[in-house]
This record gives C-alpha cells, sequence and structure tokens, in this order.
C-alpha cells in the first residue's frame, strides 16, 4: 500500500496509506495525540487539524 506525506500546520509532516485504486485526499486530519490541560487534571486530544497532501518530489520504496 502506498504511503502518501501530509503536512499539519501545528505538528509538521505525518503518512498516511492509501490502497491502491483509490484517490489520494487532497486533505486529511492529523492524527497527533497531544496533552492539554483541564479542570480535572491533564488529559489526551487529537489535533484533527486540516492538512494538506504534499506531491511526491521523487520515488522511493519501502520494502516490508
Amino acid at each position: 500500500m502506498p504511503t502518501h506525506t501530509y503536512l499539519c500546520p501545528h505538528h509538521g509532516d505525518f503518512d498516511v496509506s492509501v490502497p491502491f485504486g483509490k484517490e489520494v485526499p487532497k486533505l486529511d486530519a492529523c492524527p497527533a495525540r497531544t496533552r492539554r490541560a483541564a479542570p480535572e487534571g491533564r488529559w489526551m486530544a487529537t489535533c484533527y487539524a486540516p492538512s494538506p497532501w504534499q506531491p511526491p518530489t521523487g520515488v522511493s520504496f519501502k520494502i516490508t
């Protein structure tokens, strides 16, 4: 499954696997987990910032 890179404006780049034959989404939600203060203590939240797809500048293969 090919991996595509997206750029979160808050957390930088992250990779998403997109199956062959599927269209690559132009935006994806950032999956970064962050700590945020809450009145009852600390808790985790997911960023979900809209992050644009970064078209590849070259081709690389990763054998898994």
